[in-house]
C-alpha cells in the first residue's frame, strides 16, 4: 500500500493536473541583488505563480544546497563547485563610484594603478 501510494504521489506531482508549478522554493542570493533585482518582482511572480510559496535568503557566503535545503542560489562570478549546474541569467557589471565632494577633495585618478591610494576602496 506504502509503493502505491508513493507512486501515485509521483504521478501527480508530475502530472499537477494543469494547475502550474506549486510547492516551497528556497532560494539564497547576495542582498544587493536581492533588494534591487528580485524584491522588486515578487508581486508579479505571486500572480504569476501562486502557488508557489517563496523562501528566500540573503547572503554572499557559500550555502550548502543539500544540508541547508535551499534549491537554488543566484551567484556573482565563478562556479566554484563543478557538481552543480549552474546557468547564466544576467551579466552583472561594477562599477566604482565617488561623491562629487570626495573628488573635489581627493582628486580624480584615470589610472586604475592609483586606486589604491582612495580611502575606501
Amino acid at each position: 500500500m506504502r509503493l502505491l501510494a508513493d507512486i501515485e504521489e509521483a504521478e501527480s506531482t508530475f502530472s499537477n493536473n494543469g494547475k502550474g508549478p506549486h510547492g516551497k522554493l528556497r532560494i539564497d542570493m547576495p542582498g544587493a541583488i536581492g533588494r534591487l533585482i528580485v524584491m522588486p518582482q515578487l508581486c508579479d511572480f505571486h500572480t504569476r505563480y501562486p502557488d508557489i510559496e517563496l523562501m528566500m535568503g540573503f547572503g554572499d557566503k557559500p550555502v550548502d544546497l543539500i544540508q541547508e535545503g535551499v534549491d537554488c542560489v543566484i551567484r556573482v562570478g565563478t562556479l566554484q563547485d563543478s557538481s552543480l549546474v549552474a546557468r547564466r541569467i544576467g551579466i552583472f557589471q561594477g562599477v566604482t563610484v565617488a561623491s562629487p565632494i570626495y573628488l573635489e577633495r581627493h582628486g580624480v585618478y584615470m589610472n586604475a594603478s592609483r586606486l589604491q591610494q582612495f580611502s575606501c576602496v
